[in-house]
């Protein structure tokens, strides 16, 4: 075996052992980014879900809310037997309301600005990232091979000659 072949091979196996490292760390990479996008989207998802309820339960009980928006202005309507200068404490918490298990609060404007979520799939949310990060884990890989490949074939002619 001459000396350019046994430079090849062992490029071959470089080439081929750096960009297996390149695809493991990369799928790992997109597998933990892919899901904590999905994360984030449920959390968003979940947060606009307490948001509606808590509208719905502070327009049924319009003496727990000064400023009720109306649906058709958007503009504050008079709640029932509450003056304006009677206090109101904000930001409110959502466990009072019922729509949470734990204490958490929003704001006036938070809850009037909250719109019904859509349907939540937490695989459409989980598939196009992870998608997109293994396509790009295996392009590096693909760059990396070609690239210790190319280098073993320059350094072979070297040799040869």
């Amino acid at each position: 075996m001459s000396a350019s072949q046994r430079v090849s091979r062992g490029f071959h196996r470089l080439a081929i052992f750096l960009a297996a490292i390149a695809l493991v760390i990369g799928t790992i990479l997109a597998v933990g980014v892919a899901f904590e996008q999905a994360n984030r989207a449920k959390a968003k998802h979940d947060w606009q879900a307490k948001l509606v309820c808590a509208r719905t339960a502070l327009l049924n009980d319009p003496g727990d809310w000064v400023d009720v928006p109306n649906e058709d202005t958007e503009k504050p309507a008079p709640a029932s037997g509450v003056q304006k200068s009677d206090p109101v404490e904000w930001p409110r918490d959502l466990k009072a309301l019922g729509c949470s298990e734990w204490p958490q609060t929003a704001t006036l404007d938070e809850i009037r600005a909250a719109k019904p979520p859509k349907d939540f799939s937490y695989a459409a949310s989980l598939l196009p990232p992870l998608g997109l990060g293994l396509a790009v884990t295996l392009a590096v890989s693909l760059v990396i091979y070609g690239l210790v490949r190319a280098i073993g074939w320059v350094i072979g002619g070297f040799a040869a000659s």
